[in-house]
């Protein structure tokens, strides 16, 4: 989920780079890694506009201020069901 996300948002990018956080858990979406996200991002020709990193969204492992930008596709039924 997160690539499809990211590569739609990275086809629309003039400057700069998206970056896709997630888990990659593989027991809650099986097959899930950034490895088949960097696949899925060069079969779309957006491989160079995309980094995709390992995180919880509640611990993001970037500092204040990093993006311009900040965009989440299932973040908020994650956190509901957390809370």
């Amino acid at each position: 989920m997160v690539a499809e996300v990211k590569h739609t948002e990275a086809e629309r990018l003039q400057q700069g780079k998206v970056i896709g956080v997630d888990i990659w858990d593989k027991k809650e979406l099986w097959g899930n890694s950034p490895e088949k996200a960097y696949v899925n991002a060069q079969i779309e020709g957006v491989k160079e506009k995309v980094e995709f990193k390992n995180g919880n969204v509640l611990e993001l492992p970037f500092q204040g201020s990093t993006f311009d930008l900040v965009t989440c596709a299932v973040c908020q039924i994650i956190c509901t069901v957390m809370i």
